[in-house]
């Protein structure tokens, strides 16, 4: 186990001193190698993030669509990054349907503001290693659907693959719960939407050297 544990970290640093040249790594430990702790992470947090992306839309009461946006986050701290997200769909419906006989446009729009929490994880690509960030993600905004807003909230995560110091691409799984307004009523809804995009880092955070 201990053999075991030491060669992971020899190959974590031999893999990321090519892809991640002339960053420095903090000593590994037994109970956390290399990449597994923020701290021995060869990908070191970059203070911006912005994210373009696109995917599939699963709506709840709506017909299934397409999604595409803009994301841009603040890493706090290695782990907790705050940021603002814009998604923009068209909404896809059975026009006989409660929701359908009352719609006037298809545009639909959602602005969010949101809290991530990223836990590190090491995958193996072939004879090198990869660093990513599984996260989960709250957020709460406003839902424009057929010219009317909603409150709308924001459960979901994802996953985020680091290639270079200054790029990642990263995959997103959200719900949407609102309430969705319709001819004769209103009905609570969550809508999914499945997003990859890439994912540009700015502006790097060293480590400060105990």
């Amino acid at each position: 186990m201990i053999v075991a544990c030491w060669i992971l970290c020899g190959i974590a640093n031999t893999s990321f001193a090519s892809a991640f040249s002339g960053e420095k790594t903090s000593s590994c430990s037994l109970e956390a190698p290399c990449g597994l702790d923020f701290k021995t992470r060869q990908s070191k947090r970059r203070l911006l993030e912005l994210e373009p992306f696109f995917g599939e839309y699963l709506g709840n009461h709506l017909h299934n669509s397409w999604v595409g946006g803009l994301r841009l986050g603040f890493r706090i701290t290695e782990a907790i990054t705050i940021g603002t997200e814009f998604n923009y769909s068209q909404a896809q419906y059975d026009p006989n349907s409660n929701f359908g006989r009352s719609v006037k446009t298809r545009n639909e729009f959602i602005n969010d503001v949101y809290f991530s929490y990223a836990f590190p994880l090491l995958q193996r690509s072939g004879k090198t290693i990869q660093e990513l960030d599984l996260y989960t993600s709250l957020g709460i905004g406003n839902l424009r659907i057929n010219d009317k807003n909603r409150v709308v909230g924001l459960v979901g995560g994802g996953l985020k693959m680091f290639f270079k110091p200054w790029l990642a691409l990263r995959f997103d799984v959200n719900t949407y719960m609102y309430s969705l307004p319709r001819a004769t009523d209103s009905k609570f809804a969550d809508d999914w939407t499945f997003s990859l995009g890439p994912s540009f880092l700015f502006l790097p955070q060293k480590h400060k050297e105990k």
